[in-house]
Order: C-alpha cells, then sequence, then structure tokens
C-alpha cells in the first residue's frame, strides 16, 4: 500500500510540476506571437531590422559589397576597391553603410602584413 500512496505521489507532483511549466511556455509563447503580430505591423526600415537580430553591420557591409565599393579577400578581410577608394564618390544612401565606408581604410591601415 505505500508503494502505491507513494507511485501516486510522484505521479500527482510530476503533473502538478509539468502543467505549470506547460502554462508558463504557453503564455510565453501567446505573448511572443502577439509582440511579433504587432512588429510586423510596423514598417520597420531594413536597419532597424537588421538591428533587432544584431546584424546592422553585416547588412551595411552587404550593400557595400552589392555596391560595388568594398571586396573580401581570400582571408575574409574587407578591402577597398578602386570605387571605394574613390574621394569624389557618392556615398551609400544610408548613415551606417556611410560610418561603415569611411572605417575600413581607418581599419586596414591599422594592419600590417609580415610575409
Amino acid at each position: 500500500m505505500l508503494q502505491l500512496v507513494l507511485a501516486v505521489s510522484a505521479f500527482t507532483v510530476a503533473a502538478a510540476v509539468y502543467a505549470v511549466i506547460g502554462l508558463r511556455w504557453w503564455r510565453r509563447a501567446r505573448l511572443r506571437r502577439a509582440v511579433l503580430g504587432l512588429v510586423s505591423g510596423l514598417e520597420l526600415e531594413p536597419y532597424h531590422a537588421a538591428e533587432l537580430r544584431s546584424e546592422e553591420t553585416e547588412a551595411a557591409a552587404a550593400e557595400l559589397l552589392l555596391g560595388g565599393y568594398l571586396d573580401i579577400d581570400g582571408e575574409g578581410a574587407a578591402r577597398l576597391t578602386d570605387e571605394g577608394r574613390d574621394p569624389g564618390r557618392t556615398p551609400p544612401g544610408h548613415p551606417l553603410p556611410a560610418a561603415l565606408l569611411e572605417a575600413v581604410p581607418a581599419a586596414s591601415a591599422g594592419t600590417t602584413r609580415s610575409t
């Protein structure tokens, strides 16, 4: 009889614990869906959307790469192209790629290659 009481007690406690965990998960998922529904209704600028995922630098680098300002060498380092080095170039439309374009020469000037 004691084993049956112990088994029923363990089952009851486990069911109660998992019910609480399940309800908290369901509530959090419901809240997340509501927030994502509100955010998807907003018309965010692409860089703000990338910032939500912490990918704003990658998005700016991709725009500069597609625009022909940057080139990626075999080691994965970003180098300015001839168009990127041109002082009379038209800057990118958004301030984030423009700031990244200005930072690339400063970053590449500080590095030296040893052969």
